[in-house]
């Protein structure tokens, strides 16, 4: 991974919102845009959608267009090396489903 790519990535990581949808999609397989809106009461859906799309960008979650929603989940690579104790408790509660 090249310098501006991780520049990237510490920049996606570096917003509270964009965090906090990590942080959900660490506890989640996988998450529409829909469900992350009601989780983060109070964020507009045109800001979530551009903390998505700036998070897509940086590798760190991948989009996947199902019907007519898209569905977010973790780049488990990238994850782990960037917010590792997310990824190791996302670990634990998936062995304990």
């Amino acid at each position: 991974m090249d310098t501006a790519a991780i520049i990237k990535m510490h920049k996606a990581l570096g917003d509270k919102t964009r965090y906090q949808i990590v942080t959900l999609l660490s506890q989640e397989t996988r998450l529409c845009a829909g469900h992350i809106e009601e989780l983060l009461d109070g964020v507009p859906s045109s800001t979530l959608s551009h903390h998505l799309k700036l998070l897509a960008a940086s590798g760190l979650i991948v989009p996947e267009r199902s019907g007519t929603f898209i569905y977010y989940t973790l780049d488990p690579v990238l994850a782990a090396r960037f917010v590792p104790e997310l990824w190791a408790a996302a670990a634990t509660v998936n062995v304990a489903r």
